[in-house]
């Protein structure tokens, strides 16, 4: 998975924000569009092609759930796909107010 000094695509990957069961969450941000965005890729914990295929499966069907809907509360998602051989989801970066 990336460092803190790395990128996937064209997006620079600028820290972790977060991690659940199934995926990593980093801050990153897009040169061309000029703005900070979230990537999540899953967590795989070998490089087995068959994990890394079904990693992409449920990264695409979770993005295509999830761009059905517009709502305050849930996350604007840019783009799905891969970069650098990594499955990923764009989002919108969103702050906490706490």
């Amino acid at each position: 998975m990336p460092d803190k000094k790395s990128s996937i695509g064209r997006y620079q990957i600028n820290g972790k924000l977060g991690e659940g069961a199934a995926g990593i969450v980093y801050t990153a941000f897009d040169p061309v569009l000029q703005r900070k965005v979230a990537i999540k890729v899953p967590k795989v914990t070998d490089n087995s092609i068959d994990k890394n295929i079904k990693a992409g499966q449920y990264f695409y069907t979770e993005a295509v759930m999830g761009g059905q809907f517009q709502h305050e509360n849930i996350v604007t998602i840019y783009d799905v796909g891969r970069d650098n051989h990594i499955s990923c989801i764009r989002t919108e970066r969103v702050y906490s107010k706490v």
